[in-house]
């Protein structure tokens, strides 16, 4: 309380230009102090640890410097806290915690790390730039593995297991969006992108989608009940939406 009371009192003083003796006295030193200390702490903890130990560090840190705000400060310092401390920890090194080749994106995409995604995505929403990138190497993840499924004859052997596999995929990615990136509509953009690109890459998308959803009419759904043969079918019609040559869906299926 003593703190508060001093700034306060600070705050209502002017100067010669009526400007308050605590913006020049106190708030402009205290951020550049702030600053400096985060700024050397921050370059020091990304060297040694991984992208999410490196967010979760950033946002204990965020909280903590909003909270002395709240306990000691003057109100109208929240906003350019909060802007220095996002600048340190995260605008100077979201690119190094993208494409860390160890724990950035591409390994969080590949194993599912759902809550270290979530924070990520949470904390970069404020820096400019930054969730463009995170959405770049999604879909460049989505890309790698929709051509590793192209490329292996075991996925390529027969329609169905085409097909599977890129609906097993689309349920991942799907997964991220909704409970990382809080369904994002540019999360979502990126991710239809994605799926156009890789399967309109390959002619024998639409041949094996028409295969599979004769295969699904003529055996795959007996014995499932409405609802279970509806969803089935809805997740095929979601990839036939990403081919851009409809016609030849159409012709292959007429077959």
């Amino acid at each position: 309380m003593v703190m508060r009371e001093a700034t306060a009192m600070l705050s209502q003083l002017r100067l010669h230009a009526h400007r308050p003796v605590y913006t020049e006295e106190f708030e402009a030193p205290f951020l550049a102090a702030t600053r400096e200390f985060y700024t050397r702490e921050a370059a020091d903890f990304i060297a040694y640890n991984s992208s999410p130990e490196f967010l979760q560090k950033a946002e204990s840190r965020i909280r903590e410097e909003a909270r002395r705000v709240e306990e000691y400060l003057d109100p109208e310092t929240t906003a350019p806290l909060r802007a220095l401390m996002e600048d340190v920890w995260l605008g100077q090194h979201f690119k190094t915690l993208v494409y860390n080749p160890n724990s950035g994106c591409t390994h969080l995409f590949q194993a599912d790390k759902i809550a270290d995604l979530a924070r990520m995505h949470r904390l970069f929403s404020s820096v400019p730039g930054a969730l463009e990138e995170v959405r770049q190497v999604m879909k460049d993840s989505i890309t790698k593995y929709g051509e590793a499924i192209v490329r292996d004859p075991e996925k390529t052997r027969d329609p169905v297991t085409f097909v599977q596999n890129f609906l097993a995929l689309k349920a991942k990615f799907d997964q991220i969006v909704v409970r990382a990136f809080a369904e994002s509509k540019e999360a979502f953009g990126a991710l239809v992108a994605a799926f156009e690109n890789v399967l309109n890459k390959d002619t024998r998308a639409a041949r094996f989608l028409s295969l599979y959803l004769d295969d699904l009419f003529r055996k795959s759904m007996r014995g499932l009940s409405e609802a279970e043969a509806e969803q089935k079918l809805d997740e095929v019609l979601v990839l036939f939406r990403y081919l851009r040559d409809k016609d030849i869906f159409e012709a292959l299926y007429k077959q």
